[in-house]
This record gives structure tokens, sequence and C-alpha cells, in this order.
């Protein structure tokens, strides 16, 4: 019976084996052969008996007893084998929970007058309901490149169709615009859209997509070219639009809270096509933990009831 020797070992302290000879070795283990091995690698006998001998060099030990038709494992190759199949199971395991806690997250972004008026208030709710899923809710006010991040979807404001997302809308919105009593005042009677050719324009969104779309379905479509002033927070917007510094495009049920008696809509709210969305990205799957915090929020009380009944402040 040929004899197991000593090998000459490399391996530094806190290195790891060559994952090439450590493949090769399990497959040679189980198979009996290294010709079988290699087969079962695309590797030559030879090729695969090198890898090996560079793995027993790393541990310092022979591995294999070498036949003509066989290769049993030494002594200290058993030893090594379960060290390596512990090892496996726990790289296993591992992946398994890394997917675990992926699958449980769920990373939203979206602009925090969003936020604060449909999610913050029922995060309670969907604490109680989704036990296994967390939340991580980024607030940017700039719309995000969804090819270039790891959020799961955002929640965007306007009518659809941006690029690098794929869009499912959540609740379209009738708007109009609205301005501080005192500035309804200075309007002509009966108002007229035309008069806001004489008013400066507010939004909050990254273009001016919506107030060009309110103009050409209110019939003053030569405003659409209009100068407007944006901002990156609607709570902002809304404090200048109070102070009667101009006018914003706004639904009377989506004002911040406690803020409804300080503003006023002159004019005809319309339906222009506008709303909040979710932006998935494209060519990326939704995953299940994702579609699970959408269908949620479609069914919270401002969702359900602009759905139900948002038309009714149209003329």
């Amino acid at each position: 019976m040929p004899k197991t020797k000593k090998v000459v070992s490399n391996r530094e302290a806190g290195k790891l084996p060559p994952l090439t000879g450590l493949e090769a070795f399990l497959h040679a283990a189980r198979a009996g052969t290294f010709t079988r091995a290699g087969e079962a690698l695309g590797l030559s006998p030879s090729a695969l008996s090198r890898r090996i001998q560079a793995l027993e060099k790393h541990v310092g030990e022979q591995l294999f007893v070498r036949g003509k038709n066989e290769a049993r494992l030494t002594p200290a190759g058993h030893a090594y084998l379960a060290a390596a199949e512990r090892a496996l199971e726990t790289l296993r395991r591992g992946a398994g929970d890394a997917h675990q806690a992926e699958r449980g997250r769920v990373a939203i972004t979206g602009s925090h007058f969003f936020m604060e008026l449909f999610v913050a208030p029922h995060l309670g709710d969907f604490a109680r309901k989704y036990l296994d899923l967390e939340l991580v809710i980024d607030t940017s006010p700039s719309f995000v490149d969804l090819r270039t991040t790891e959020f799961d979807v955002a929640i965007r404001y306007g009518a659809g169709g941006w690029a690098g997302g794929d869009s499912e809308a959540i609740v379209t919105v009738w708007g109009s615009p609205c301005c501080s009593p005192a500035l309804a005042e200075k309007l002509s009677r009966p108002p007229r859209v035309d008069d806001l050719a004489n008013h400066t324009l507010l939004h909050a969104n990254p273009d001016d997509g919506p107030w060009r779309r309110y103009f050409e379905k209110a019939g003053s479509p030569n405003l659409a070219g209009r100068e407007i002033k944006m901002f990156d927070d609607g709570r902002m917007m809304y404090a200048a639009v109070a102070q009667g510094l101009g006018f914003a495009l706004a639904c009377p049920d989506m004002l911040p809270p406690g803020t409804r008696d300080l503003f006023v809509f002159p004019f005809p709210h319309v339906a222009t096509g506008d709303g909040f969305y979710f932006v998935f990205p494209t060519g990326r799957d939704v995953r299940p933990a994702t579609r699970r915090f959408c269908n949620w929020l479609l069914t919270t009380p401002l969702v359900c009831d602009l759905r139900a009944n948002g038309a009714r402040y149209l003329d």
C-alpha cells in the first residue's frame, strides 16, 4: 500500500486555500478517481491533480493516496473533507440568511411631502401587518436614477414614463392652482386662468410638466411656457403659497395637515393625467417584498379615498 508523505506547506496565517484546489478536492473525494472528478469539472486528470497538489501544499499534508484507477482519502484527507463540508454548509446557510434578509428589506425613495402625507401616518399599521419586512425610506428631493442605485421602488409625481423606470399609477390627482386668500383678492371677477400670466407660479417637482398640462387642459396653452419657481420640498412650497408669494397646483385633499384654511382654489380643477406613481427599475424583477409594500400602500385611507372620490372637485 502506498504510504502517505508529509508535504511542505506554503500556508500563511489567515490565508484561504486555493478555491480551485478546494473544488477539485471535493469532487475527487466524492468521485473516488481523478478521472471522473476531472470529467465533472471539464479538466484532464493531470490538470485536476495539479490543483489538488496546490491545495496539499497549502494544507501541508497529503490528502489522497493515488492509485492506478483510484484516489483514496488519507486520514488527513478525511479530516479536511469534514472541515470543508462544514465550511460549505456554513456558506450555504449564510447565503440563505442573506437572501432572506434581502427579501425582507424594501428600499423606497420619494419626496418628503409624499412620505409625510401618505406613508408616515400608517407606519404602525404596516409594522403590525408585516413583521418580516423592513422599510428603508429615502426622502431625497431630487429624482434618483434607479439604474445606478439599489432602491427597489421610487414614488414620483407626474404623468409617468420616466427614463430607466417602469411606472404604475398609485393615484391620479385632479389639480387646480391654489393661493392665499389675500392673493385671490387681486384676481379679476370672476377669476380667469389667464390671470395667472401676472403671477408667480410655484411647483415642487423637477419639471414643469404638471403646470404645462394644466394650462393646456384649461384652455390657456399660451401660458404653458411660463417660468416656474421650483422647490425641492412640498412643505416649503406651500409655506410660500400661504404667504402670498404665488400659485401652486394642488388638490384640496393633499394639503399639509392643518393648513386647509390657509388656501383658496379660485380656478377649475382639471384632470391632467398627473398623479403619484410607483416607478420600478427597468429590467429588474419586482421582488415579492416590494410588491407587498406597494399593495399595502394602495389600501391606505388617503389613497383609497382619492382613487374612489378624487373626481369630486371637477366642475
